[in-house]
């Protein structure tokens, strides 16, 4: 009787082993993440968001920053450029960029809202948070 229950248990152990879905192991493409993002930065964790702020965020993983309303009032020396990486669950980012006419390195740690019309988080400027931020997705309208 005791082989019995074994064997039958065994057998239901190795059905609920099967049957369990896999995890995903590919990796996430940025696609909802790809394009101009614009709005407002902090200088502290506790300022208001007052400081205007663009990220364009390229498929190839590379991106541009502008202290400035749009890419186009931007002026070289405003011009940061790095990385960024999309988190497993694709509702993440973090980037890393410098500014050419500054060594301090910058990363942003950002989520947005699932219709990736958002993103919110902070910036932090050599590992030492530095403030809050709220960019929105931009468009430009053809």
């Amino acid at each position: 009787m005791k082989t019995i229950k074994f064997s039958v248990l065994l057998f239901l152990l190795s059905l609920l082993l099967t049957a369990c879905p896999k995890p995903k192991t590919e990796a996430v493409t940025p696609n909802g993440m790809v394009g101009t993002w614009a709005g407002k930065y902090s200088n502290s964790p506790t300022d208001f968001l007052n400081l205007d702020f663009v990220l364009d965020l390229k498929a190839d993983g590379s991106l541009k920053t502008y202290n400035a309303k749009s890419i186009a009032v931007a002026n070289a020396g405003q011009i940061g450029e790095g990385t960024y990486t999309v988190s497993k669950d694709g509702l993440s980012i973090t980037a890393n960029y410098q500014y050419k006419s500054n060594p301090t390195k910058y990363t942003l740690e950002l989520t947005t809202t699932k219709n990736y019309l958002q993103l919110l988080g902070t910036w932090l400027a050599d590992g030492k948070l530095g403030g809050n931020m709220s960019i929105n997705k931009f468009e430009i309208l053809k």
